[in-house]
């Protein structure tokens, strides 16, 4: 079973590494419209009133607000609007620093949305019948296909025999795939199995989880994460975070070269060339 990573691990883990989430134990408020909370840990994790200014406190998953104001020596957060009760005791609270939980989902949502999965799709066939329209609503263009096979099972669903298409031709129109193979098997218990990637969607609930590996999945969020920090502070963000994003930048692409190799792919819109550059001047991943 693959390993999975939540939206809530990849906003704590991410921002943890960036040095933009504290959290803080609140045991009650201060006051009766939920607006002043007190955390008798505040004076352990912030230095002064000026350190977490503007920052967002997450509650739950439905319920963060932005930090207005504190005072540390009296271990209180006002916050710039009211929780919806007073039910705080005990209730350890995330706070979060430049970039709000909102943004956190954009950054999440954009890192795992270019990623993707090699998935393979089954398409049943029919005798006489040469266009096939795959039944997966993932595969929205022809460049996503790696390759396609015969796959027979005669011998038992357990002992198939697989081999490669000699000639198809996808098309696709208005992101629908549709594949014409000129000739098929004429045997029983044969269908035709299209390997592809199959991108990730946008994780809406923090229990929402993806099969990315998580370092993967943290460089990409961190490396989104970073962008929106640079076009909300301009150029001051480089001071602070100029470093993080070049060592960012290179643990992305490590990962990314690890884990989401394509390999190599049959160009199914030329039978001519190579699909990846001539192999003598160092294409990669070339193959027919």
């Amino acid at each position: 079973m693959a390993q999975t990573t939540t939206k809530k691990q990849l906003r704590e883990g991410p921002a943890a590494s960036l040095g933009l989430l504290t959290w803080v134990t609140c045991n009650a408020n201060a006051e009766s419209n939920n607006k002043v909370i007190t955390c008798p840990d505040l004076a352990d994790k912030v230095v002064d009133n000026e350190r977490i200014k503007s920052f967002f406190i997450w509650r739950t998953e439905d319920e963060w607000r932005r930090v207005a104001s504190t005072d540390v020596p009296n271990a209180t957060i006002t916050v710039s609007r009211g929780f919806s009760d007073n039910n705080t005791a005990n209730v350890t609270f995330g706070l979060y620093g430049v970039l709000s939980p909102d943004e956190w989902s954009t950054a999440i949502n954009a890192a795992v949305n270019d990623k993707f999965y090699k998935d393979r799709i089954v398409v049943a066939l029919v005798a006489g019948q040469k266009e096939y329209t795959p039944n997966a609503d993932w595969l929205q263009s022809k460049g996503q296909i790696i390759r396609m096979r015969w796959r027979d099972e005669s011998s038992g669903a357990t002992k198939p025999a697989e081999d490669e298409v000699a000639v198809a031709y996808p098309t696709e129109a208005n992101h629908t795939v549709k594949i014409i193979v000129p000739s098929q098997p004429t045997v029983t218990n044969t269908s035709l199995v299209i390997e592809a990637r199959h991108y990730y969607g946008g994780l809406a609930a923090d229990n929402a989880s993806v099969t990315l590996p998580a370092r993967l999945a943290e460089a990409a969020v961190k490396h989104e994460a970073l962008k929106l920090i640079f076009q909300k502070m301009g150029p001051s963000a480089k001071a602070v975070f100029g470093q993080q994003m070049v060592l960012t930048e290179r643990e992305l692409h490590e990962q990314e070269a690890r884990w989401m190799d394509p390999g190599a792919k049959r160009d199914w819109s030329s039978e001519d060339e190579p699909y990846a550059g001539d192999w003598e001047q160092g294409g990669p991943s070339w193959g027919w």
